[in-house]
């Protein structure tokens, strides 16, 4: 029978895993790209370059105005460039839509194509990314052009689409190109007399055959005014078509097929993976707002795949894109759900899409764009706040804040008697979320640390940790993000020394020739240990008079109180009484610890008598007789008090005089008088 162990490591490794599954893109928090107008963002990549473009709208007064166009670009592992007004003005009179297309070929260089004039399609080049654009062509049409689309096809050439606009209907019109500088008279893409209103082609490459996707209104269905989409495809580069050919979608409402012309179906996106063609686009059902599909086709544009409702509800969803992205496909698209549009993300876990909100910043979000650079997936849209039209974007997420340390019981860096660390942590917030720490204790300094995922963000964040040594002991903390970031290492340290410090030095005495100090009014200092001293305690104690022997025993045993009294390495008394002093003193150093004490005895025989008064005490008996006590020094030293006086002002002649040969008073002491 085989035993399975299951290690802690190894729980957290299969929950950590399980979350990544459930969610593989991670992003940082929506930053803005650049703070100046710009709308409508177009992006491309090819050949290690990645280009956003926007349109920067300059009103006039009298109604519609000047549009420029920026790009911004990036290649390799570099910074986005951004190159303001590369081109413009270009004169628009109504409505702000955009007038360009954007194409970035295998080796890098930047295509655009423009809506310059009424009856002109201007392509631009750059070689530099970005940096510099040429004109190199301006190709004419034969009435007005709108809506230029640029694809690239896989052979390296170019397909060009234009909307001609007419009084009674809008038509495809295309041109082909082989090297983006030459370029083909613009000819009908939709030849069929019934396709009365032709709009939005998209194309991609498949097999060696190019495919593109439009949508229609045919004259037939020009009441309901509801949008199919058609499928066309050419064996030759593009030079001739094969007839358009309808998607007949079916679908089931209620358990009831419905008609195809109930449906709007509008804006299709394609994209090649595997062996079909991925296709997304607007569906609407009757006047309800409209929703994203999804489906497959193969080389022979035949349905591969059921009708999938990617959203569902009463939001207006728009503008779908496909990206496939870690061998996945994706949506992009944005919708109403939250009252503003913002952008969605989505993708296929079992038998649903999962989507998710990526846009969480103020304002309206829409026209979602994704490029990649060097297989990284960013993100841009346009977003409407404050009546302010910015780009903002989305980058992977690559990095995590560092977590907080906090000793609650040291301070960090210092020394310490204590043997365990109190330590608690700050999780930092995270766009992806904190899924857990690593973390170490070491007996040395900080080092980065390998990580491993040891603390999940869900429990307790705070470790009590021992420290069975004296020396360097530091904690390593590093904090992990579901997107697999790792923070950098944050560090608490402090050195544990349990070691008390050696004994001061006293420095020579001023000793008379009897061995007695030289004045009773005397400094006594030392030399510190060397160690990490933070101050001293001492003590200093009258043993006995003068003429008593004393022994050894009595005085060095003699103990300073086990607390700081000073910082410094000196005192001073003065006029101290004679006789026998021991005096102690110990060094106390950073951590705490006291060492052992360095004791000396002093011999004083040089007091100077001085008399004062401390206190006066009068206490009334039952008879109202007042009796005083009187405290203070030098009451019999050189002869006792022989008058005492009491008087308000100190003037003769006196209020009260009292004699001590008249007994009136008696000197108990040096001390007291009573």
């Amino acid at each position: 029978m085989h035993k399975v162990r299951l290690t802690i490591t190894g729980i957290i490794l299969l929950v950590l895993i399980a979350h990544l599954e459930a969610q593989d893109i991670y992003w940082e928090t929506p930053k803005e790209f650049l703070s100046l107008e710009a709308r409508f963002p177009l992006t491309a990549s090819g050949g290690g370059t990645a280009a956003v473009l926007w349109h920067e709208f300059v009103l006039s007064d009298n109604g519609g105005g000047k549009v420029y166009l920026s790009i911004s670009t990036r290649t390799g592992t570099g910074r986005w460039k951004k190159y303001l007004r590369f081109a413009g003005p270009f004169v628009y009179e109504r409505n702000q839509v955009p007038i360009s297309s954007l194409a970035v070929d295998s080796k890098g260089e930047i295509y655009v194509a423009v809506a310059a004039a009424g009856t002109i399609i201007r392509i631009l080049h750059s070689a530099d990314a970005g940096a510099s654009f040429k004109t190199i062509k301006n190709i004419h049409t034969v009435s007005t052009a709108v809506a230029p689309r640029l694809f690239l096809k896989a052979d390296g050439g170019f397909l060009l689409f234009v909307t001609h606009e007419t009084k009674d209907s809008l038509s495809i019109y295309y041109s082909i190109s082989k090297d983006g500088r030459e370029w083909e008279n613009f000819r009908p893409f939709v030849n069929d007399e019934k396709l009365f209103i032709n709009y939005l082609p998209y194309h991609v490459s498949f097999h060696g055959r190019e495919y593109v996707v439009f949508q229609s209104v045919t004259t037939e269905t020009i009441e309901n005014y509801r949008y199919q989409l058609y499928l066309k495809t050419s064996n030759d580069g593009g030079k001739t078509w094969s007839p358009a050919k309808e998607f007949n979608f079916k679908e089931y409402r209620n358990g009831t097929l419905q008609e195809q012309n109930v449906y709007s179906n509008q804006r299709p996106n394609l994209e090649v993976f595997g062996d079909r063609i991925l296709m997304t686009w607007e569906r609407q059902y009757r006047s309800l707002p409209p929703q994203i599909y999804y489906t497959e086709f193969n080389e022979h544009g035949e349905q591969q795949k059921e009708l999938e409702m990617v959203t569902e509800g009463l939001n207006a969803c728009h503008f779908p894109q496909l990206i496939i992205y870690r061998k996945k496909p994706y949506i992009i698209w944005f919708d109403n759900r939250r009252g503003e549009d913002h952008i969605i993300i989505a993708s296929k876990s079992g038998f649903r899409w999962e989507d998710r909100d990526i846009s969480k910043i103020s304002g309206e979000s829409s026209f979602g764009r994704p490029v990649f650079v060097n297989n990284t997936l960013f993100v841009f849209w346009e977003n409407d706040h404050a009546k302010q039209n910015r780009i903002y974007f989305l980058e992977p997420d690559r990095t995590v804040l560092n977590p907080k340390l906090r000793a609650e019981n040291i301070t960090p860096g210092s020394r310490s008697r204590k043997t365990e660390l109190r330590i608690r942590w700050i999780l930092p917030k995270d766009s992806s979320g904190i899924a857990g720490v690593d973390y170490e204790w070491i007996n040395g300094p900080p080092r980065k640390i390998k990580g491993e995922l040891k603390i999940t963000s869900d429990k307790k964040q705070s470790l009590i940790l021992k420290a069975d040594k004296d020396g360097l002991w530091t904690f390593n903390l590093s904090a992990m993000d579901y997107a697999g970031n790792w923070s950098k290492t944050v560090s608490v340290s402090y050195i544990r020394d349990t070691e008390p410090p050696e004994k001061v030095t006293f420095n020579d005495f001023r000793l008379d020739k009897d061995g007695f100090l030289v004045s009773n009014t005397f400094t006594i200092s030392w030399e510190p240990p060397k160690d990490f001293i933070n101050g001293y305690t001492y003590t200093l104690k009258y043993i006995a008079e003068n003429n008593i022997n004393i022994d050894k025993t009595t005085y060095e045993s003699l103990t300073p109180p086990a607390r700081l009294i000073t910082k410094k390495n000196s005192i001073s008394y003065r006029n101290l009484d004679n006789g026998i002093y021991g005096f102690a003193v110990s060094a106390v150093d950073s951590a705490g610890n006291i060492g052992k004490p360095r004791v000396v005895l002093l011999k004083l025989n040089k007091y100077i008598p001085v008399t004062y008064i401390s206190y006066v005490k009068a206490k009334k008996d039952e008879f109202g007789n007042v009796n005083v006590s009187i405290a203070g020094r030098g009451f019999s030293e050189g002869g006792p008090v022989s008058e005492v006086i009491l008087d308000r002002d100190g003037k003769k002649p006196y209020d009260y005089a009292f004699a001590g040969s008249a007994g009136a008073y008696k000197v108990e002491s040096d001390r007291l008088i009573d």
